[in-house]
């Protein structure tokens, strides 16, 4: 799950355990936690760029990058094993981190989105329905269902054969059919109602 830089979870990115990435998904090593410069930029970190050659930002605490000013592509995001939400929830819960920019805190904004997704998605769903555009799951087994019996109406068919073919193992061919053990396929049937590799 990707939540918004936080600099309690420092224990957990030096392990290893949660990762760094900017905000626009480039890869982050910091190399220094508390530089003393008596200003706010006190995270020094080395960011990945497309080329995967790393140049150094610097930082404040709440993961703000001290030199991109207004454009917060390069601001700081934690990347955590956690799979406890929906990609619906998770989607939901990056906008709300891009737009509050770290000032909610990550605790209240998860029980936000929770509550809300579920909400949204139930509306979604709703208008979905009346506008055609999904089905439930009763219409898509009965719509399965008949698509499953038009295809097998096409299908030829192995039948009972009259006479028995006269051959040691009950199979071959007759000039017509194809006999298998006291069963008939007719080529010609086949042929016809069979779909063609163009």
């Amino acid at each position: 799950m990707r939540i918004p830089f936080d600099i309690s979870k420092k224990p957990q990115i030096e392990s290893g355990e949660y990762k760094v990435e900017t905000k626009d998904h480039h890869f982050v090593r910091i190399i220094c936690w508390n530089k003393n410069t008596g200003g706010l930029d006190r995270i020094v970190a080395l960011v990945a760029g497309d080329s995967g050659q790393e140049k150094t930002l610097h930082y404040t605490e709440e993961g703000r990058c001290i030199a991109t000013g207004s454009n917060r592509d390069k601001d700081l995001f934690i990347v955590t094993p956690e799979s406890d939400m929906s990609e619906m929830e998770i989607s939901l819960l990056s906008w709300l981190s891009d737009d509050t920019s770290g000032e909610i805190p990550m605790e209240r904004m998860k029980q936000v989105v929770k509550a809300r997704a579920a909400e949204l998605l139930a509306t979604a769903k709703q208008q979905l329905l009346q506008s055609g555009e999904l089905m439930t799951q009763e219409h898509h087994e009965k719509l399965m269902e008949t698509l499953r019996e038009e295809c097998k109406k096409d299908l030829p068919r192995w039948k009972k054969c009259e006479k028995p073919f006269d051959s040691t193992d009950n199979c071959g061919y007759n000039g017509k059919n194809l006999i298998h053990h006291g069963y008939a396929l007719s080529i010609d049937n086949a042929y016809t109602k069979l779909p063609k590799d163009e």
